[in-house]
C-alpha cells in the first residue's frame, strides 16, 4: 500500500489495533499487537521486536521473564503474551517503554498488589483477559504516572472493594499527569471502593466505549486539571455518588454520547477544591433514573491562617460549559430539594443549555442560578411561567 498521505510540519501520529499502514519515515506509528489482533506486523518505526510467551500462574514469575528479556533487549519491543488460564497476582509488573501485554486468562490479585503500573514510560498497550481484585481495596487494578502512548483496550477489571463502603487508593484504572494520547477502550469494570476510570491532570485522554458500574464514588472521573480530552459513549450504572464527573478547573474536554444510569447524579459538573471547571462540552448524553440527572456547580473553600487567624474564602465555580442535546428521563423522586432532572447552582455562571430532552422526571428543574437556556426550559405547559416570564429571567 501507498503510505498515508499528510501535510503540515506537527506531530503525525498513526496509532492502530486493526489495519497495518505503510508510512512516511516522519510518522510516528504505533501498531501494537493485542488479543483480537495478535499479528506479527512492524509494531513501530525503528522497533525490532521480541516476544516473550510465558504460562506461568504468578505474576512474580511473569516478572522474572518479562525483566530478563528488557534486559536482553533493551532496544527492542516486547510483547508479553500470558498464556496461564489462571494467575496469581502476587507482585507487581512495572512496564517499560514499548511494550504490549496480551493477557489470556485471569489474573486473581493479592491484597495490596497493583497488577501493571508504570512512571514516565511511553508506548505500552495492556490488552484481553480479566483482573479480579479479590473485593479488596486500597490498591488500582492498574496505574500510570506522567505516562503517554497508553492503550488498555478490552480488559475486565472486576470486584476492586465493596461499593458501599469507601477505601482510598482504590480507583481501578488511575492516571496521574498522562498525556497524547492515552486510550482506554472497550473495557467492563464493576465493583470498587473508589473510582472506576480517574484522570487526575493531564490532557489527551480518550476513554471510550467502557462500562463502569457499582464503584463507591465515580464511574468516570475526569479530575484536576484534566484538559482537551473525549469522554464517549461509555456507560456508568449503579455508582454511589456520579456516574461521570468533570471537576476541579478540567477544561476543554468534549463528553458525547455517554449513557448514566442509576448513580446518585448522572452527570456532574463540580468545583470543589479547585477551579473554574470551564469551557467543556457535554452532547447527547442520556442520563436516566438517577436522583439528579445533570448537576453544575461549585463550592467555598476556606482556610485559616495559623498566625492572625484570618479566614480566606476561596469560591470554586462551574463557568461556560456547553450542555446540548441531551436526554434527562426518569429522575427519581426525592426529598432534597435539589434533585432534579437539571441543576445548575449559584457558583458558575454562564452555563449552556440547549435543545435538552426532559422526558417523565420527577420534577425537572430544581435550581438554575448559573444556567442560560437557548430553549423552552419546561417540558409541560402546566408551569407557572409564561414564555414571557422566561425570557425576561433568562435573557441573554
Amino acid at each position: 500500500t501507498s503510505p498515508i498521505s499528510t501535510t503540515g510540519t506537527g506531530v503525525q501520529r498513526i496509532y492502530s489495533t486493526d489495519t497495518a499502514y505503510t508510512l512516511n519515515s516522519s510518522q510516528e506509528y504505533f501498531h501494537p499487537p493485542t488479543a483480537y489482533n495478535q499479528h506479527s506486523d512492524l509494531i513501530m518505526n525503528g522497533k525490532t521486536r521480541t516476544d516473550v510467551t510465558t504460562a506461568a500462574n504468578t505474576l512474580s514469575a511473569v516478572k522474572t521473564a518479562y525483566d530478563a528479556a528488557c534486559a536482553a533487549n533493551p532496544s527492542n519491543f516486547i510483547v508479553l503474551h500470558l498464556t496461564a488460564p489462571q494467575i496469581t497476582g502476587d507482585a507487581t509488573i512495572n512496564l517499560n517503554s514499548c511494550t504490549s501485554v496480551i493477557l489470556d486468562g485471569t489474573i486473581n490479585l493479592n491484597p495490596g498488589i497493583t497488577a501493571f503500573t508504570a512512571t514516565s514510560r511511553t508506548h505500552i498497550c495492556i490488552t484481553g483477559g480479566m483482573i479480579l481484585g479479590g473485593n479488596t481495596g486500597g490498591r488500582s487494578g492498574v496505574s500510570f504516572t506522567d505516562c503517554s502512548r497508553i492503550l488498555i483496550e478490552n480488559v475486565s477489571l472486576h470486584n476492586f472493594g465493596d461499593k458501599n463502603t469507601r477505601v482510598g487508593n482504590s480507583d481501578v484504572i488511575a492516571f496521574f499527569n498522562c498525556g497524547t494520547p492515552t486510550i482506554v477502550t472497550g473495557c467492563s469494570l464493576d465493583g470498587g471502593a473508589a473510582r472506576g476510570i480517574w484522570t487526575k491532570s493531564g490532557s489527551g485522554y480518550i476513554i471510550t466505549e467502557n462500562s463502569s458500574a457499582n464503584m463507591n464514588m465515580d464511574g468516570i472521573d475526569v479530575d484536576a486539571f484534566t484538559s482537551r480530552s473525549l469522554v464517549q459513549m461509555n456507560t456508568t450504572t449503579a455508582n454511589i455518588r456520579y456516574g461521570l464527573l468533570v471537576e476541579e478547573g478540567s477544561k476543554y474536554n468534549q463528553i458525547i454520547s455517554n449513557t448514566s444510569v442509576s448513580n446518585s447524579m448522572g452527570i456532574n459538573i463540580f468545583s470543589s477544591a479547585a477551579g473554574p471547571t470551564s469551557y467543556n462540552s457535554f452532547i447527547a448524553n442520556t442520563c436516566m433514573s438517577n436522583k439528579r440527572g445533570l448537576r453544575v456547580g461549585g463550592a467555598k473553600e476556606y482556610s485559616t491562617n495559623s498566625t492572625n487567624g484570618m479566614v480566606t474564602t476561596i469560591t470554586n465555580r462551574s463557568d461556560s460549559n456547553f450542555i446540548f442535546n441531551n436526554v434527562v428521563r426518569d429522575t427519581q423522586s426525592s426529598a432534597n430539594i435539589s434533585d432534579a432532572a437539571i441543576c445548575s447552582q449559584v457558583f458558575g455562571s454562564e452555563n449552556y443549555f440547549s435543545q435538552n430532552s426532559l422526558i417523565s422526571n420527577a420534577k425537572d428543574y430544581s435550581q438554575t442560578d448559573s444556567a442560560v437556556f437557548f430553549n423552552f426550559p419546561f417540558t409541560s405547559p402546566s408551569f407557572a411561567f409564561t414564555y414571557a416570564d422566561w425570557q425576561t429571567r433568562y435573557f441573554w
